[in-house]
């Protein structure tokens, strides 16, 4: 595998790996710190995607992204689909998981990372975090930045680069 694969993640010190259908019984693993963190498909199948999101809306706002979208935002050979960043991973992978429940009848306030879900396999996969006290929104972008210039494209689901904050490498 390349880069921001969930080895180099590892070695980076990035915990959990725990898949999106275990953290819907419940995100009491995930640290309530700072921090960073990613979303990964493990599968190295081709992605099969939903015609219709089934996340929550937000703001009256329908997450259903087109085919063609979704397959032009699709980075072959890439693991990482998804990075963001948190002043709480876990009320942010708590918010995540909840966006992406289908059926809900409440508008949640999360729309980063709404392709995720239209992706049919999308139960399985995996979230990553890792802590970091200071820096977390530098360290983000410079993930992002990392992945553009390794893959010439943002990861899958970011869907443009986080804003410059101070510095904070991870």
């Amino acid at each position: 595998m390349t880069g921001l694969d969930e080895q180099d993640l590892e070695r980076r010190g990035f915990e959990g790996f725990v898949k999106v259908s275990e953290l819907r019984q419940g995100v009491q693993r995930v640290p309530s710190q700072k921090g960073v963190y990613a979303v990964l498909r493990l599968s190295e199948s081709e992605p099969a995607f939903l015609p219709r999101s089934p996340a929550s809306w937000f703001k009256g706002k329908d997450p259903t992204v087109s085919q063609a979208e979704l397959s032009e935002n699709w980075v072959h050979g890439a693991q990482t689909l998804y990075i963001g960043s948190a002043d709480d991973l876990r009320a942010r992978i708590d918010l995540l998981i909840q966006f992406s429940d289908a059926g809900q009848a409440r508008s949640v306030f999360h729309w980063g990372g709404r392709l995720l879900w239209q992706l049919a396999d999308s139960d399985d996969l995996a979230v990553a975090w890792k802590a970091a006290p200071a820096g977390i929104g530098s360290a983000q972008r410079d993930l992002v930045i990392e992945f553009r210039e390794e893959f010439g494209q943002l990861p899958y689901a970011n869907l443009r680069l986080p804003p410059a904050r101070t510095s904070g490498a991870i």
